[in-house]
């Protein structure tokens, strides 16, 4: 009996100890910052797909740290460690017990509280490190989500010879599907990324020597097919934000509506580059000043647009080879219509744009803003094919005196943006209103990004 009973003491010391292991092995282990570790120095970013150990930035607090919150998210003590100017939050607060995240991608901040004052960090959670064309293309797949470029992203040897334009406008099969999301370039560039609207027609139309319907080259979808609102991004909407990234030699070829960035921005470009090798090119623009071509967005309507250097050019080629809307269905068969005849040289007085500037349709920054322009700057340069001793204007806004068939209000606005040669552009004293914590500035050069997301390693 005695024996018995020992036996069941021992097996009950087995299973409570098992029972501890295993309690010990899923407890987490306490928040602390350690000498090689990285953190963030100013603003921050987690990618959600693969949450760090410990999250780990610089805030300088005073006072003994209450709680913190991030979202929905309530941070209690044991999660959070605060030394030496540098605060450890465990990274899987951000999951609940059974592994789901509990929070969205986006824009976030961490509040901090300490009884008295509360603190904020700024914190970018993103659904994907864009790290190679492949994954630049497959924002398509979810045009709503959160971006950061890894590195540059360079399409000169990738498979991706016809880019397709991220977000989706006026498209049945993707409704409601335009760019809705943050793509933050982190002060890194695209690259060589090539882009033609394609209606699938004979491959040898060319219009002033480029090929206008790459027949091999069909998007998946229409709205992108018809090239109308053509642009890396080809529409921006009223959440989208695209921030933080360099343009460099990538050449966008639409029907009408063209800018390097987006064809239409509805949303927030900020702080971008557009190098002097980028090129927008339209095809048309119907006759319709609001139908144009700018360096950085075809059309701006709801967005704001601010603190962008654009050194590209644009252009409305002079001939627009076009098929009579019957002839889509049996291209084979109807003979190819001309129209849409571009005029060779200055517009009249009675063809003027919504400002009263003589134009071609062409615009060094943007072609059409109902919406919000600042503190941008455009590098002068003709259309040299349509009207070569008449430089692009900026960009205009709709005066309805001027235009009365677009409407009967004055909108828009255009607040120091700027038309320069590529010397004036070395003059520091042009971007005053630029960040310095995102720009480098320096007299007698253009500026260049900075990584907006910095890290250092603690000692």
């Amino acid at each position: 009996m005695k024996k018995i009973l020992l036996n069941t003491l021992i097996f009950s010391s087995v299973i409570v100890g098992s029972m501890m292991l295993s309690s010990c092995n899923n407890v987490r282990r306490s928040v602390s910052l350690k000498n090689g570790d990285h953190y963030f120095i100013n603003n921050s970013y987690i990618d959600l797909n693969n949450i760090p150990e410990q999250i780990q930035f610089a805030i300088e607090i005073e006072g003994k740290i209450q709680d913190i919150s991030v979202g929905t998210i309530l941070i209690k003590p044991k999660d959070f460690n605060y030394r030496k100017g540098i605060l450890t939050i465990n990274g899987n607060v951000l999951k609940d017990e059974y592994g789901e995240l509990k929070i969205s991608s986006g824009d976030n901040r961490f509040e901090i509280f300490t009884g008295s004052t509360m603190y904020y960090h700024s914190c970018l959670m993103v659904d994907k490190v864009i790290k190679t064309p492949e994954d630049f293309q497959s924002i398509n797949n979810n045009p709503l989500g959160s971006y950061i470029l890894g590195n540059d992203i360079d399409f000169e040897n990738s498979n991706i010879t016809n880019f397709e334009p991220l977000g989706y406008a006026e498209s049945d099969s993707h409704y409601n599907q335009e760019f809705g999301g943050v793509f933050d370039g982190n002060g890194y560039a695209i690259k060589n990324l090539q882009t033609r609207y394609s209606l699938d027609g004979p491959e040898d139309d060319k219009v002033d020597g480029i090929d206008q319907y790459e027949g091999h080259f069909v998007f998946q979808d229409d709205a992108h097919s018809a090239g109308t609102q053509f642009g890396v991004f080809q529409s921006i909407s009223k959440s989208g934000i695209v921030r933080n990234v360099s343009f460099n030699n990538c050449f966008i070829f639409g029907k009408t509506i063209v800018g390097v960035v987006a064809g239409t921005n509805n949303g927030l470009i900020e702080n971008v580059f557009i190098d002097k090798n980028c090129q927008a090119i339209a095809a048309t623009h119907f006759y319709d000043d609001d139908c144009n071509v700018g360096t950085i967005a075809g059309i701006n309507g709801e967005g704001t647009i601010k603190n962008v250097i654009s050194m590209g050019t644009s252009k409305i080629v002079k001939n627009y080879i076009d098929y009579d809307d019957s002839a889509y269905d049996d291209l084979a068969t109807e003979e190819v219509e001309t129209s849409h005849n571009f005029w060779s040289g200055i517009k009249s007085e009675e063809n003027m744009d919504s400002n009263g500037l003589v134009s071609t349709g062409v615009y060094a920054g943007i072609g059409m803003s109902w919406g919000e322009a600042y503190d941008c700057v455009a590098m002068q340069f003709t259309n040299a094919s349509v009207a070569p001793n008449l430089y692009a204007p900026f960009g205009q806004t709709h005066l309805a005196i001027n235009k009365p068939s677009s409407g009967a209000e004055n909108t828009g606005l255009i607040s120091n943006c700027v038309v320069l040669t590529e010397d004036e552009m070395k003059n520091a004293s042009t971007y005053t209103k630029f960040s310095s914590a995102i720009w480098n500035i320096s007299e007698g050069t253009i500026p260049t990004f900075k990584n907006p997301y910095p890290t250092a390693k603690y000692h």
